[in-house]
């Protein structure tokens, strides 16, 4: 079982196992939501590129809307959370 205490300021250290078998490192973004009182899940958000990486990687050409970026980072985040459970392999701890 890995446990993390709640700091004054909210923040909570994830232990290193979880972190490791997650893929979460610094910068990683995490879903959380409360399914019932007293639970607690969090979800890792895919890494997705900056705008920038994206017209690197295809050419476009023109002008962008920076705003585009916003609705593609609510459509990923719902997707995740929408996602069904998913395990590959035993749970960690």
């Amino acid at each position: 079982m890995n446990l993390g205490k709640v700091q004054p300021r909210g923040q909570v250290t994830i232990p290193q196992e979880v972190r490791q078998a997650c893929g979460i490192e610094p910068g990683t973004i995490l879903v959380f939501a409360v399914p019932r009182r007293g639970q607690l899940t969090a979800r890792v958000l895919p890494r997705h590129a900056s705008m920038g990486e994206v017209v690197a990687r295809f050419g476009a050409t023109g002008s962008l809307d920076p705003s585009a970026w916003d609705t593609v980072g609510a459509d990923m985040t719902r997707d995740v959370l929408e996602e069904p459970e998913r395990r590959e392999g035993p749970p960690v701890g």
